[in-house]
């Protein structure tokens, strides 16, 4: 609205000097070069109706203007009137005359935009000629508005104006209407019109736009506002869901839970620089500065992101979850509604996919670190990943989750291929764990405890746009490994029915079981997880589990067996059936055999497991250990 207003000024003001000699003569000649000058400095087509020229005061009035709207769009604006007051007195003196002010009455801007995206507001204003410049002193705006509609975004606003008369050219806005289907309003105060131009005097910006629970705020001065230089601004943001962001700004965020944010703005002609960021998403505090280059035909957001304490549950949006738990401040009722469902859902793996096109309308190198992890249930302690994206190709690197002393390190990389007709990822993640402490890992459940460390590796190759069609399609293994320390014996008795310590765990008198060795070999083919080798072994026992788990359906169908090492007439060789879904699968004693292969690998394959473990189980928990010896032993035996 103001730098329309302004153009609209310096289209009144730019031919005075036309105006001055017309008004020696008569102004009925100039309408058409009038007309032709307006054009060409708004690169519309301009008709005045009428023009009037006053010599004492000497003062231009045009009456009835209409600024075209573009090929078969409307008018982008009417004005009722222009009235110019001329100061011709520096001509004696060879220099351009004087406006002391523009009063502009009655104008309507009509910003329309299509469905289609099209608009009739896209000027073709021509570059600055650099010539000489008329002295002109205030534009006042009396009875004006600006009308916005904008079906994208869902925007059907309008921007009432006036100059305040107590200030020198001062622009009060109120805003009302419609976005997003939620009542918005706002004020808007900024300087004059022409101190645009001055580039010595601060130029002075408050906004303030609230719609529904969404605020946006702006405040500060500028030195060159018609360039964005000399910014020191401080901007505010609250609303319910980044992601929504994406037609206002062309950053592709993932759904979040609620924020409210702020942070220092500045400017350098290419760079938006957001400095001193602080505030809150959802349950987790946000900190750090960003910067936003904008002369790329793709914007390239860089910079680095702390939180002190950070719930996963507000970065689930990252891999296709509902964000948000029902703790969650801020949330609105459909948000909440969102996260009952998805926590009541059978399914545990997100699939919601990816809009490849909008990842790819924007590029991000972003570091992000989070001191702690919050929630009653998260084993983790800490998290940091470098977040890289080039043209849709996104690449984690230095990803790292503390548990304890250990820690989950890892990589993904996932290119954007085309299959078919439809966009998709090729994605290989390789993660590795180190000396992850199994008491940390054991705290939040109710059932087990332990200590010690576990180790192993994780590789998975896949295509897919959700983290559910890249797992259920995906081939891969995985090595998990744990020598010494101890977990509760309750899962080893309960499923050989060691009746009498069954019972003493569930009273809750501590009965241990020294662990010498965890290892757990499974291979992912097409998105079923297969058992190869998963045995616990123990002083006293050797706990096998024999299965699979199909991760497209979400189904396990596995046999959890305990032979004691010594004869106990408590114990029963009964196994135990692990089935039904992911999310809560069905404990049970089974009387038959899963099949043949269960009783053959607890006789062979699982007493024995392969070679090839030995360099993974190393890496992960160092050399000198009881599954080492075990594997070596096992490979002798055979």
């Amino acid at each position: 609205m103001t730098g329309f207003g302004m153009r609209m000024g310096l289209a009144g003001g730019g031919i005075v000097v036309l105006l001055a000699v017309g008004a020696l003569t008569t102004p009925l000649w100039l309408r058409p070069v009038v007309q032709a000058q307006a054009s060409a400095t708004l690169g519309r087509n301009v008709r005045i109706g009428a023009l009037a020229v006053h010599v004492f005061p000497m003062r231009i009035v045009a009456t009835d203007i209409v600024v075209a709207g573009g090929a078969d769009a409307p008018p982008l604006a009417t004005v009722a009137k222009i009235a110019t007051t001329l100061d011709i007195a520096p001509i004696w003196h060879l220099q351009l005359p004087a406006i002391p002010e523009i009063a502009i009455t009655g104008m309507d801007v009509q910003a329309v935009q299509t469905q289609a995206g099209d608009n009739n507001y896209t000027l073709n204003v021509p570059p600055d000629s650099g010539g000489p410049t008329l002295a002109i002193g205030v534009v006042r705006f009396t009875d004006s508005q600006a009308h916005l509609l904008m079906p994208q975004l869902g925007a059907d606003l309008t921007l009432v104006v006036h100059t305040d008369a107590a200030s020198d050219g001062e622009i009060i806005g109120e805003l009302s209407g419609v976005y997003r289907g939620q009542k918005a309003t706002g004020h808007i105060k900024t300087g004059g019109v022409l101190s645009l131009r001055d580039g010595a005097q601060a130029f002075p910006i408050d906004v303030l736009v609230q719609s529904g629970a969404s605020r946006f705020s702006l405040a500060g001065t500028m030195l060159d506002p018609l360039h964005l230089g000399g910014a020191k601004l401080k901007v505010g943001l609250k609303g319910q869901d980044l992601a929504r962001l994406y037609p206002l700004t062309g950053i592709p965020f993932p759904p979040t839970t609620p924020y409210d944010l702020s942070s220092a703005l500045d400017f350098d002609g290419s760079t938006l620089h957001f400095t001193n960021i602080a505030g809150r998403l959802g349950n987790s505090d946000l900190q750090g500065n960003l910067d936003l280059d904008i002369r790329p035909q793709r914007p390239v957001m860089s910079g680095s992101l702390l939180s002190h304490k950070v719930d996963l549950e507000d970065l689930a949006g990252f891999i296709g979850s509902q964000p948000g738990r029902d703790n969650t401040p801020g949330q609105t009722p459909d948000q909440q509604q969102a996260v009952a469902k998805a926590e009541a859902s059978a399914q545990l793996i997100p699939n919601l996919p990816m809009d490849i096109p909008k990842i790819r309308s924007a590029d991000f190198h972003v570091i992000y670190r989070g001191e702690s992890i919050i929630g009653v249930s998260v084993p983790f302690d800490s998290l940091a990943a470098k977040i890289d994206i080039d043209d849709g190709h996104i690449h984690v690197t230095d990803l790292r989750v503390g548990v304890g002393r250990g820690q989950i390190l890892g990589q993904i990389d996932m290119t954007p291929i085309n299959e078919g007709a439809e966009d998709s990822f090729h994605t290989v993640a390789d993660i590795r764990l180190q000396n992850v402490d199994v008491g940390r890992m054991l705290s939040k459940t109710d059932l087990v405890r332990g200590t010690g460390t576990l180790g192993g590796q994780i590789h998975l190759e896949s295509k897919g746009k959700s983290l559910a069609e890249i797992l259920t399609r995906g081939d891969g293994h995985v090595a998990l490994f744990m020598a010494g320390g101890d977990v509760s014996s309750l899962v080893i008795d309960l499923s050989g029915l060691h009746l009498g310590a069954a019972v003493l765990s569930a009273l809750g008198i501590p009965d241990r079981a020294p662990v010498r060795c965890l290892i757990g070999d499974l291979s992912l083919a097409n998105g079923v997880l297969q058992t190869q080798t998963v045995m616990l072994d123990t002083d006293k026992n050797r706990t096998t589990l024999d299965g699979s788990i199909d991760l497209r359906n979400e189904i396990i169908n596995a046999q959890l067996r305990t032979q004691p090492k010594h004869f106990t007439i408590a114990t029963l060789a009964t196994p135990f059936a692990v089935t039904g879904r992911i999310k809560s699968p069905d404990f049970a004693p089974e009387v038959a055999e899963l099949g043949a292969r269960s009783a053959g690998a607890v006789g062979l394959g699982l007493l024995f497991p392969p070679a090839a473990l030995l360099a993974t189980i190393q890496l992960g928990i160092g050399e000198d250990n009881a599954c080492v010896s075990l594997v070596k032993d096992g490979q002798k035996a055979r």
